[in-house]
């Protein structure tokens, strides 16, 4: 059932996502007790999906107690443990709690590449969400340099069709954006449009924001050479 409702969550069902994800919860809540791995990793994924749905202090309040009560699960620079100080920090930013939000995304970036190398996997993502918490707050060149960055390392660690690498480029094509560079948000999505659709499919958020996002360029800048945006 938990991997049913992250399958929901991915499909842009979160509605589903959640009401599953919170049957889950309380089954393993009831099965294993509330400070199992199990059942902490479930609490994660519903309050991930509290964020999507823009339930924003429930996502906090959990992200919260997830990590009060995996701390007599997981040491400090657990990866699992990392990645929930990362979904609060996210929280953190989109309650308005700025300075703690970016602070708390630092300290997971440090500690994740002390952990676990700069070029891996979870460290890439705590990266790409920094940057974009970086972009929100209007710190456009150091969120352009961090993304940059990722997108680099994804293209060699990860492969050009990751995607990771592919969502890394896709934020990055919106920082250029909000900094005015229409025309090198293009190329870059341009770029990654079909690749997207494959990889991702037609449906997944990123996808179809890209696809959104191109046709309204397109349109704005009577751009003659437009691209078969299609499916």
């Amino acid at each position: 059932m938990g991997n049913l409702a992250l399958t929901y969550n991915h499909q842009g069902r979160r509605g589903e996502a959640e009401a599953l994800q919170e049957l889950v919860t309380q089954g393993t809540m009831r099965i294993l007790g509330d400070e199992h791995a199990e059942t902490l990793t479930s609490m994660a994924n519903l309050a991930l999906t509290y964020y999507e749905r823009a339930k924003y202090e429930d996502a906090r309040n959990l992200a919260t107690e997830v990590l009060v009560k995996g701390a007599k699960v997981f040491d400090d620079t657990h990866p699992t443990r990392l990645s929930w100080l990362n979904n609060l920090a996210v929280c953190l930013q989109e309650e308005g709690q700025f300075e703690a939000g970016l602070e708390l995304g630092e300290k997971v970036i440090t500690m994740s590449k002390e952990k676990l190398a700069d070029n891996h996997p979870d460290t890439l993502v705590h990266m790409s969400n920094q940057a974009m918490a970086y972009n929100g707050q209007g710190k456009r060149k150091m969120a352009e340099e961090l993304m940059a960055d990722v997108v680099q390392k994804c293209r060699i660690n990860l492969t050009e069709s990751h995607p990771c690498t592919l969502i890394s480029m896709y934020n990055l094509g919106l920082i250029h954006m909000g900094q005015g560079a229409w025309h090198v948000a293009q190329g870059i999505w341009v770029s990654i449009a079909e690749p997207m659709r494959t990889v991702l499919g037609e449906k997944h958020e990123c996808t179809i924001r890209c696809t959104s996002y191109l046709a309204l360029i397109n349109k704005m800048t009577d751009d003659k050479s437009k691209v078969d945006l299609s499916p």
